[in-house]
């Protein structure tokens, strides 16, 4: 069976469920973006934007884009040819990808290295188990080589309205750029 493994990550926990746009101690909350009429208009506005959220939403979208489509793609006309779609959490791994992070983020992201870090093979690892993962890893997050439950927001009804919203604004998305290809979900 036909897999597609979505590289994710846990950042997309830091993305809480927040009824307003303000935690109860006034500081700014996380996603705000899905209050939005638009959300991908919303994220696509550089002058709004909060870069230092960016990844950790990326990666709630990921996880809620895979959610959605392998739904989709359940109901779909395609149903009879399966294919497992999952996300995977590798885990923070020691790599040169985050060789031009100058600063104190880079400190910050050489501390945490330092402490937490797997291996790339390790993290490796993570992948193929997504990659030869069954049925049971559709449409799921996985983490540490299983099947793990994806944020509280994510599980939320707040959660699943923005995830229906992300998907509807994606598909209208794909649609414009190449006509019919969402009928192929």
């Amino acid at each position: 069976m036909p897999r597609l493994v979505i590289t994710s990550s846990s950042v997309h926990y830091n993305c809480p469920f927040l009824p307003t746009s303000l935690e109860s101690d006034g500081s700014e909350a996380k996603f705000r973006e899905r209050h939005e009429p638009s959300i991908f208009d919303a994220l696509n506005q550089n002058k709004q934007s909060r870069m230092n959220d960016r990844y950790n939403v990326s990666k709630l979208l990921e996880v809620m884009l895979v959610r959605s489509l392998s739904r989709a793609m359940d109901a779909g006309p395609h149903a009879a040819e399966p294919v497992i779609l999952n996300t995977v959490h590798p885990g923070l791994c020691e790599s040169e990808l985050d060789k031009d992070v100058k600063g104190l983020a880079g400190y910050v992201l050489t501390f945490a290295k330092a402490l937490v870090a797997r291996t790339t093979e390790e993290g490796g690892r993570t992948l193929v188990h997504s990659a030869a993962a069954g049925t049971e890893s559709h449409g799921k997050y996985m983490s540490e080589c299983r099947v793990r439950e994806p944020s509280a927001f994510v599980r939320s009804r707040e959660g699943a309205e923005a995830e229906a919203r992300v998907h509807r604004e994606l598909m209208v998305i794909l649609e414009s750029i190449q006509p019919g290809i969402t009928k192929n979900i």
